[in-house]
C-alpha cells in the first residue's frame, strides 16, 4: 500500500520531468486512496508548479491544504516563492509574502534573498521595503559572501536564484557551514588528517 513517502517520490519524479498535470492529479488522488498528503507532499507540488509558471495551480494546491486542514508553514511559502521567482513571476511571489504575513508568518533570510536577488535593480528598494528590510545590499552581500566562499568553485558560475536552497540552510543555521565536503573536512580535522 503506497504511503506519503511513496507519493512524495512520485511527486518529485513528476516535478523533475516537468509533468505538472500528473503531479496535480497525484495530489488529488491521495485522499481518495486513504493517504492524507502532508506538508512535504504539498511543498513538493507547490515548488514544481511554481517553477513551471502554473501560478493558478499553486493557489489551488494551497486551497486544498486549507480544505484538508493542513496549515501552511514558512517552508510552504518558501516553496511557492522559490518556484514563482524561478518562473520570473515576481508579482505573484510578492503576493505570497502578503499571504504569509496574513497567517502571522514572517519571511526568513532565504525568502528575502531569493526575492531581492531575482528582482530588477530598479525594483529592489520597493521589494526591500515590502519585506521590512532596511538594507537590500546587506542581504545581497551576506548571500554573495557566503556564495563565493572558498572550497566550492561552482557557486561563482551559478545564477543567483539557484542558491535558494543554500540560502535556506544559511537561514536555518547561520553559523554552520553546509555541504558534505565541509562535513568531511571537519571529520578529518578531528581525526588529525589534513584535508586536501
Amino acid at each position: 500500500q503506497p504511503d506519503v513517502a511513496t507519493y512524495n517520490v512520485l511527486l518529485q519524479t513528476c516535478a523533475n520531468m516537468g509533468k505538472t498535470a500528473e503531479l496535480f492529479a497525484l495530489i488529488d488522488q491521495m485522499p481518495k486512496l486513504g493517504v492524507e498528503p502532508n506538508i512535504v507532499n504539498y511543498n513538493t507540488a507547490i515548488r514544481a508548479l511554481g517553477r513551471q509558471g502554473e501560478i493558478a495551480r499553486v493557489s489551488e494546491v494551497m486551497n486544498k491544504m486549507r480544505d484538508r486542514k493542513v496549515p501552511p508553514e514558512v517552508s510552504t511559502y518558501r516553496a511557492a516563492i522559490n518556484g514563482t521567482c524561478v518562473a520570473g513571476q515576481l508579482e505573484a511571489a510578492m503576493g505570497y509574502v502578503d499571504m504569509m504575513k496574513g497567517y502571522g508568518l514572517e519571511p526568513d533570510f532565504a525568502i528575502k534573498y531569493c526575492l531581492l536577488s531575482t528582482c530588477e535593480e530598479e525594483a529592489r528598494q520597493s521589494v526591500a521595503y515590502a519585506l521590512g528590510v532596511e538594507s537590500a545590499d546587506e542581504i545581497l552581500q551576506q548571500g554573495a559572501s557566503w556564495r563565493n566562499a572558498p572550497g566550492d568553485r561552482s557557486r561563482k558560475r551559478t545564477p543567483p536564484r539557484a542558491y535558494f536552497k543554500r540560502a535556506q540552510q544559511l537561514s536555518e543555521s547561520p553559523h554552520r557551514r553546509v555541504g558534505h565536503q565541509y562535513a568531511a573536512r571537519s571529520d578529518q580535522t578531528r581525526r588529525g588528517v589534513r584535508p586536501r
